[in-house]
């Protein structure tokens, strides 16, 4: 238990059993909603229990607190070391979420990607009738124990994939980068239709052993999974329209149906704790923004959203910038924040995604009209046209 739990890596730099500030040893960790760190004295073989717990100062906000036992009496070594703990564990939280803190005082296998995803909260209040997400196969046994505990059923696929850039492939099990789909819900017979579906059409795509398009393999799923895994209808009619295409330009089409502004809620392209797990009709579609919004209800993830607003030039290939874009200033002054190959590797160094990537990191300001214009210093250093329609420019908000 005290090399598995989550709050050690935020104790650094004490390690477990080693010898710290002269003639201390941190002996274990125990708990979750009531952490409880017990210390020993190499010097005296004296015992100290250190109990770290959260509570809410607001129902989207929680704070660390920190007790010793009141009955026993603290040398000032001890108390020096007691206050050191404190103060590591203070620092090395401060920068996260409120969620990724909650994490780490509840018993759920938070080390486990999937399970800090929003999808299995959802499905786990109801929220959302299935779920299908995808794990290493060797992740699999703790994730099901985790959600039958919670009294959700959970079955897996007896395919093994990867991908390789935008291509879905037949893998075994151990080989690098190998996957399984997982499926979920608190209704039996969805995860069992699931399954049987998709198991079915999985083979049949991927019974040649080569590559196919990541959204044909998932196009066949949708068309038959969509409803069950409460996609709303919009989405799935979108969707089967442009399912021939590669990922990216998926994500093309939904920015062309977008005619109002973007919202943040609805951003997934980065692909990491995303909100919705499907491909919208548009970045502003009003069932999927009803869902996302029921999920922030009941959930405190205001600052996740937070970290989906921003500004992105969005390009064909599947390359994106990620800026902080002031729009008081003429041309806009920007700070980037991320710049991603998306779901098609190499894609930055395509054209024109290279050269505009390039500029940015020379460059202070810029505008994005009909053409992406780079300035520095007030003198423009790049402009680029849109004639083949191969980048959008979008704010998330």
């Amino acid at each position: 238990m005290l090399n598995e739990h989550p709050l050690l890596k935020y104790l650094r730099p004490i390690r477990a059993g080693r010898p710290f500030a002269g003639h201390f040893v941190l002996d274990s960790i125990e708990g979750w909603e009531n952490v409880q760190l017990q210390l020993r004295d190499l010097s005296t073989e004296e015992m100290y229990a250190l109990q770290i717990f959260l509570k809410e100062s607001s129902p989207s906000q929680c704070l660390l607190f920190f007790s010793l036992d009141s009955t026993k009496t603290y040398s000032h070594d001890v108390e020096l070391v007691i206050n050191a703990i404190k103060t590591i564990i203070r620092k090395n939280t401060a920068h996260l979420s409120d969620w990724e803190l909650r994490g780490l005082f509840n018993s759920y296998a938070f080390d486990i990607p999937q399970v800090r995803d929003v999808e299995f909260w959802a499905v786990l209040k109801g929220l959302k009738p299935a779920q299908r997400t995808e794990i290493e196969p060797s992740k699999y046994p703790r994730l099901k124990e985790i959600y039958e505990k919670n009294g959700v059923y959970i079955d897996c696929s007896s395919f093994v994939f990867g991908y390789r850039q935008d291509m879905m492939e037949k893998l075994s099990a151990d080989a690098p980068g190998a996957l399984i789909q997982y499926y979920a819900s608190k209704d039996k017979r969805k995860v069992a239709l699931l399954k049987d579906q998709e198991g079915f059409q999985f083979s049949n795509l991927l019974t040649e052993e080569v590559a196919k398009p990541y959204s044909q393999v998932i196009a066949e799923a949708i068309k038959t999974h969509g409803q069950l895994l409460g996609y709303p209808l919009c989405c799935i009619e979108a969707f089967q329209k442009v399912e021939h295409h590669a990922t990216p330009r998926i994500f093309f089409e939904t920015f062309r149906n977008t005619t109002a502004g973007a919202r943040a809620e609805l951003n997934n392209l980065e692909g990491e704790m995303n909100f919705i797990s499907h491909f919208p009709c548009s970045f502003n579609c009003a069932p999927s923004l009803q869902y996302v919004r029921s999920l922030l209800d009941a959930f405190p993830l205001s600052d996740r959203l937070e970290a989906h607003r921003g500004f992105y030039l969005y390009f064909i290939n599947g390359g994106f910038i990620k800026l902080k874009v002031d729009r008081s200033t003429n041309p806009w002054a920007y700070r980037l924040i991320k710049a991603s190959d998306g779901n098609c590797k190499g894609s930055l160094k395509e054209e024109p995604c290279a050269t505009v990537y390039k500029h940015i990191l020379e460059g202070d300001s810029l505008l994005a009209l009909d053409r992406i214009e780079i300035y520095k210093k007030g003198s423009r250093i790049c402009s680029i046209g849109n004639k083949l329609i191969d980048w959008i420019a979008v704010e998330f908000e």
